[in-house]
């Protein structure tokens, strides 16, 4: 799997179901930060803000991967598999791309 962001200490530290419970962490601030951007008058630094927490959920899910990678690369794969199949069969996918 290639990945956009350096390896952190969590891939050694945590398990799954802790990167999991991170994500979601990270989810919610990202979720916040998006809230006071549709406040009217938000500023410059809140949309930076925004755009560094949706990132940060991007990190901690390729986090995730690299824990699984551990495991078994085959997990990821299957992964994408299954979810690129499962998105196809919902028409979400441009030019007809299939898994």
């Amino acid at each position: 799997m290639n990945y956009n962001f350096p390896k952190t200490i969590f891939v050694e530290k945590n398990t799954f179901y802790q990167q999991i419970e991170h994500l979601l962490s990270e989810a919610e601030e990202l979720r916040k930060a998006y809230e006071a951007c549709k406040k009217e008058g938000s500023s410059v630094h809140d949309h930076r803000n925004l755009y560094e927490e949706f990132y940060d959920v991007g990190h901690s899910f390729e986090t995730g991967c690299r824990i699984l990678d551990k495991k078994s690369p085959a997990i990821n794969s299957d992964g994408i598999f299954y979810t690129t199949a499962k998105n196809h069969a919902r028409d979400y996918y441009l030019n007809g791309v299939t898994p």
